[in-house]
């Protein structure tokens, strides 16, 4: 049986979000401030076809990594007495493009890793590989993301809250505890693999358009 032509969809996933924060002292509280965006992943994680096309190819698309907005000031306060100071300014990277490795030296492992395709087994050994890298970087990239939302909610939460209210303590305990949780060492360690992910996907998804290509 002919196979059924293959599907020409792209399936994009929940973009990272992008978290930086301001601090300042004020009498006896310190009140940290923080802006929140949303940045765009690139393409390479979307479906790859089932089969290597032939008639009526189209080339997968890549798309440059989002950018990061600058830190707005803003005059709310948030934080609360007895927490620990922070500096004057923290950022929090979220588009996992930091870690050990270079962008080259990951790009030098997947070319070992995932050399140029020579047959359709092979096509179909890397296309299960991205699928299940693909899950993979979907679910991590979604608790990361996950965080990033809850400090968005309560940053604006605390805004509305009088100070020294119950409502206000709670939500300021949430808030500082979640800035924990960003500065850990795990959180560090998944956003660094996310990135690693981002990377092998993007290579493989480049194997097979490159194989695909000389079929057509």
């Amino acid at each position: 049986d002919v196979p059924p032509p293959p599907s020409d969809y792209a399936e994009r996933v929940d973009s990272p979000m992008a978290y930086s924060s301001n601090g300042k002292v004020n009498d006896k509280r310190f009140y940290p401030e923080s802006s929140y965006k949303s940045t765009p992943v690139p393409e390479v994680v979307q479906e790859l076809p089932v089969t290597s096309p032939v008639d009526d190819f189209r080339q997968p698309r890549y798309s440059s990594s989002g950018n990061f907005e600058t830190p707005s000031k803003r005059t709310s306060a948030k934080g609360r007495a007895g927490k620990s100071k922070r500096t004057e300014q923290d950022h929090y990277e979220t588009d996992y493009t930091t870690g050990g490795e270079s962008c080259d030296e990951l790009e030098e492992d997947w070319i070992r890793e995932y050399p140029p395709i020579t047959s359709d087994q092979q096509r179909q050994l890397y296309k299960r590989n991205f699928d299940t890298g693909l899950q993979e970087y979907k679910s991590l990239q979604s608790e990361l993301d996950e965080i990033n939302k809850e400090l968005s909610r309560l940053d604006k939460e605390l805004d509305d809250y009088r100070e020294e209210s119950e409502e206000y303590m709670a939500a300021a305990d949430e808030y500082n505890r979640l800035k924990q949780v960003k500065g850990s060492a795990d959180y560090k360690s998944k956003k660094d693999h996310c990135k690693q992910l981002k990377s092998k996907l993007s290579h493989i998804k480049k194997m097979v358009g490159d194989y695909d290509r000389q079929k057509t």
